[in-house]
């Protein structure tokens, strides 16, 4: 809930008062009468627990909140309002004031997050009402949904209330980071539990997982399931007469095979090892996700064909070297072999369509 209208004139040109110290700003007659109708509607839900940020506005808006549903009131600093920075204290607000000393994003979503983090482990399924400010409140909302800076930032304005607005926060128990953004990776991803569909216990990560590659290290063995079957097949095929990937799996692929057979004193799993070099951009740059320079394959393959874009590569680099993906390089390849063998084949077929015996004797264009 935000707090209800104060002498800081939310309605107009709303005064800056992030500063505890600063602050001189009560609810007005007006925005206590809107607080309490806000809080009939909250009445016959009933609430377990009240906290609000040391404001004023958000200390008397929570007063009045305690004297409806009969909760006490939990002052927590950590809700307070963003702060704005010394130099817009007192002054009107404008749109993102460029203040040095105002409060980064991460400083406010930390302290929201510690928040809803204790108030997670302590209320449980509990009803918890929450009174503080416009900006704590939208943040609120984006760590609820688990949202990063940039999927956040363009929401920010949408989601701000409007005074003694009461919003339902919906919370979900989802792996967050210490700014409250999802995040898949340890140690977030190890407190989530899940019910099983059959039995209903719950599932939680395993927490010592061993690395991934682990398992690709394995491939030789694994795909017969030796050493408990197949051991004349895995015999017969051991090692391998050669292997082919990219330079990057020299510290992948390469590395755990060998690693792996070595340590089950297997010796070397391969023969010979192909390394391919990187598709790079039209610049030369590898492609990834960041600078999204993918090539557009499906597209090329739509319009040169697969056949074409397949004998590209293998015309025109050495295996070892990267390769840049030019579409002009494509197309003088699709009209200078493509075309070509194509005419060639239109000129037997037009040509040499019916004919089942060679002359005896062949011209030197025929042999041709």
């Amino acid at each position: 809930m935000r707090h209800g209208k104060s002498t800081r004139n939310e309605s107009g040109d709303v005064l800056v008062n992030s500063r505890l110290e600063n602050d001189t700003y009560h609810l007005t007659e007006e925005g206590q009468l809107g607080v309490e109708k806000s809080l009939e509607l909250l009445k016959l839900e009933g609430i377990d627990a009240i906290y609000a940020s040391p404001f004023l506005r958000t200390k008397e808006t929570a007063e009045i909140a305690a004297r409806i549903l009969h909760q006490p009131v939990n002052i927590d600093e950590r809700l307070s309002e963003f702060g704005d920075g010394l130099g817009a204290e007192g002054k009107p607000a404008v749109l993102n004031p460029e203040n040095e000393d105002s409060e980064s994003y991460q400083s406010i979503r930390t302290r929201l997050s510690e928040f809803m983090l204790e108030l997670e482990s302590t209320h449980r399924n509990k009803k918890i009402l929450i009174v503080t400010h416009g900006s704590p409140i939208s943040f609120l909302q984006g760590i609820a949904l688990g949202l990063s800076e940039k999927e956040f930032n363009p929401l920010y304005n949408s989601l701000l209330p409007v005074t003694a607005e009461i919003r339902k926060l919906n919370w979900r128990k989802i792996p967050r980071n210490e700014i409250g953004e999802l995040d898949l990776h340890r140690p977030f991803i190890d407190s989530v539990t899940i019910k099983c569909p059959q039995c209903k216990s719950k599932m939680k990560k395993i927490p010592d997982l061993i690395d991934v590659w682990f398992d690709s290290g394995s491939m030789p063995y694994a795909q017969w399931h030796y050493p408990f079957e197949n051991k004349q097949v895995f015999k017969q095929q051991f090692p391998a007469d050669f292997i082919v990937e990219a330079v990057d799996q020299t510290r992948g692929w390469f590395w755990t095979l060998l690693a792996i057979s070595t340590l089950l004193g297997k010796g070397a799993p391969y023969k010979n090892v192909m390394v391919l070099g990187h598709t790079l951009d039209e610049k030369g740059l590898k492609m990834s996700k960041k600078l999204k320079n993918f090539v557009p394959v499906m597209e090329l393959m739509d319009k040169y064909g697969a056949d074409v874009l397949r004998w590209y590569f293998l015309s025109s680099v050495t295996i070892g070297e990267s390769k840049s993906v030019v579409p002009k390089e494509i197309e003088e390849k699709l009209k200078g072999f493509t075309f070509t063998l194509q005419n060639c084949i239109r000129f037997y077929e037009l040509y040499g369509a019916g004919q089942t015996e060679l002359p005896a004797k062949l011209s030197l264009l025929d042999k041709w």
